[in-house]
């Protein structure tokens, strides 16, 4: 897999879940499978589900796409997975074709801010 340099997500507490885990991964010697690197955030109360396979709002226009694969595979995983449907597998594989280095203010001019869908644990 191609190493990546990128800055960590905008929201502290989606960094520190993410740190927790790979540090606790790192220590044991084990594979990282990035499930949600897609997620935007949990679906409002009454929201159009224009996405009804995810359980969460996932991340569907080509620039965040590009943010979110460039954060994941900058990251120390063995693999990312893209969700459900085959429109944002198609969109997760030109954000992986199209990513390279990218720079930290990236992050903070998408529109990627919202709320985690995992909580860390202490």
């Amino acid at each position: 897999m191609l190493q990546r340099q990128a800055a960590a997500p905008r929201n502290s507490r989606c960094q520190e879940f993410f740190a927790l885990r790979i540090a606790a991964t790192s220590e044991k010697g084990t594979a990282v499978l990035a499930l949600k690197a897609m997620a935007r955030r949990p679906w409002k109360e009454g929201e159009d589900r224009k996405w009804p396979k995810c359980w969460y709002a996932p991340i569907d226009s080509a620039p965040d796409a590009l943010t979110a694969i460039s954060f994941t595979l900058s990251r120390s995983v063995t693999a990312a997975l893209s969700p459900g449907h085959a429109e944002l597998l198609w969109l997760a594989c030109d954000a992986d074709e199209a990513c390279g280095d990218i720079h930290p203010k990236a992050f903070e001019q998408t529109s990627m801010a919202g709320e985690p869908i995992f909580e860390a644990s202490k």
